[in-house]
């Protein structure tokens, strides 16, 4: 370990007994340490401002959506989440009216983009 590393590590608190000579409890201290935090309130924040933009196909659109879902925090409903920005978004104001009848309650995403 480097010098940096070794000052990284003298500052690493354990709450066990003999965790401070176990490999993973360093590694998972050190992952704590480096690798950014992501705030989920930005993440959403960005993912609720997309908008399909002119000249944006529905192609390149949806993608994004999933993009900017990673890491949101949506967990089994993402898919549920990015259909429905899809919906409210999508250009074609008329085909959002109608994709929140009723009738369209349990559309997809993949259906939503195929009649879009």
């Amino acid at each position: 370990m480097g010098l940096e590393a070794e000052q990284i590590r003298a500052t690493f608190v354990f709450e066990s007994d003999g965790d401070e000579n176990k490999y993973a409890k360093y590694l998972e201290r050190f992952d704590g340490y480096l690798v950014p935090k992501r705030n989920v309130i930005n993440e959403r924040s960005e993912f609720n401002k997309a908008e399909q933009e002119p000249g944006k196909s529905i192609d390149i659109f949806v993608p994004h959506l999933f993009e900017l879902a990673a890491n949101c925090g949506f967990g089994d409903h993402k898919r549920e989440w990015i259909r429905d920005r899809f919906i409210v978004v999508i250009r074609d104001k008329d085909l959002s009216t109608e994709f929140q009848l009723p009738k369209y309650a349990d559309l997809a995403i993949d259906a939503a983009m195929t009649q879009a």
